[in-house]
């Protein structure tokens, strides 16, 4: 997947991960098994804080955890829940997230990240925004959950999923035929109302435009967030890898280990050197000029030198742009390279190929990304 970093939110896993990442070098951000609120009393506090020390005590000799999360989404610093819990307070698990904190910080050789905070956690385009606000700049440094949207698995036996017969004859949320998938988590209400997925004609497409909405937004998010390297983000992890549980859910990879569309998106956005494609016009047009920017972006150690880069757009067939152009990437570095206007003849879509190869031939990185446009306005 080209990640080089994961969390483990929220929970322990079992200690097969551990050895595997130590083996491989992958870095894990390991989380104490907190989420959201509970007992305010100093009881519970203390017996979190007991845990938490068990839980260095057992896992801290694993050279792969190179931090230690607290609190995840404490009460505190959560004010949507106000809404939704009538024993909510400001000052709700205040001490609990301070105490565990507390014990986390007395390993002095890791990093540790106290509790995270609602506004680190980007939820755009599944449960409010759209998809263009992943591209506006980031808040945080630390960036986690940037995308959540559900997409359905490949059709699998019935005893694992619901199947073609349990599809509803509506894509109303509160349509009793969803209530099979609701239980599998299936959100029908921002699949369909709120992120505009079309339900297709049967099973199969709705699985095909659930995936196709999800390695969108994956590949939006990722890039975005990578071009603003150190302006401000420092860290990306994407929510989630995998279904823990048939469900129809946020992960990547379903429950019987098959990639979604969303998995190959995501391991295109995370190359190493990777050529980022950033979509400046929001809505394409025929007969309408529109933009995109090309990024190179290099999170090697190792200086890229004299890379090729070539790119083209196409349409129908026909090529809108193209070029090419030879530079150094520095180690740990992103730029823009090129800002490309085309105007779409026809209300196809239009694709942007781009690659960079280093200095042998060989590729080091390749990206495409896809447009619709709509046709020319009547009258014009």
């Amino acid at each position: 997947m080209n990640a080089n970093a994961i969390r483990v939110h929220g929970h322990v896993a079992g200690r097969a991960l551990y050895e595997v990442a130590d083996e491989m070098g992958l870095m894990i951000w390991q989380d104490v098994p907190l989420q959201w609120g509970y007992d305010d009393s100093a009881a519970f506090a203390e017996n979190a804080v007991r845990q938490t020390r068990t839980m260095m005590d057992q896992f801290g000799n694993s050279p792969a955890i190179i931090v230690w999360g607290g609190h995840n989404e404490p009460p505190w610093n959560s004010p949507w829940m106000e809404k939704r819990f009538p024993d909510w307070r400001k000052t709700l698990n205040q001490t609990l997230t301070q105490r565990v904190g507390d014990a986390l910080a007395e390993d002095t050789s890791r990093i540790v990240h106290r509790f995270s905070a609602v506004e680190e956690h980007y939820w755009a385009g599944w449960y409010f925004g759209t998809l263009r606000d992943l591209l506006a700049p980031a808040k945080t440094g630390i960036i986690y959950r940037v995308w959540r949207p559900g997409a359905a698995p490949a059709l699998h036996p019935e005893d694992h999923y619901p199947g073609p017969s349990a599809v509803a004859e509506t894509t109303a949320a509160d349509d009793p035929g969803w209530v099979r998938w609701k239980y599998h988590n299936f959100q029908p209400f921002q699949t369909f109302k709120f992120a505009g997925i079309p339900r297709g004609n049967n099973i199969q497409e709705m699985i095909e435009n659930t995936q196709a909405y999800q390695a969108r937004l994956v590949a939006l998010a990722a890039e975005s967030y990578r071009r603003q390297r150190y302006q401000p983000v420092t860290a990306l992890f994407h929510f989630m890898f995998v279904e823990t549980w048939p469900s129809i859910n946020w992960g990547v990879v379903d429950y019987l280990r098959q990639p979604k569309a969303g998995y190959y998106a995501l391991q295109r956005a995370y190359q190493p050197i990777l050529p980022s494609i950033e979509p400046v016009t929001a809505s394409w047009r025929q007969g309408s000029p529109a933009t995109v920017r090309l990024w190179a972006i290099n999170d090697t150690w190792a200086a890229c030198e004299d890379c090729r880069l070539t790119w083209q757009v196409r349409q129908n067939g026909q090529m809108l742009a193209q070029g090419e152009i030879s530079l150094t990437l520095p180690p740990d570095a992103g730029q823009m390279v090129r800002e490309l206007t085309v105007t779409p003849a026809g209300p196809q879509p239009v694709t942007i190929v781009y690659r960079i190869d280093n200095r042998r031939g060989k590729h080091v990185g390749a990206n495409q990304h896809t447009e619709p446009v709509a046709a020319a306005q009547a009258g014009r």
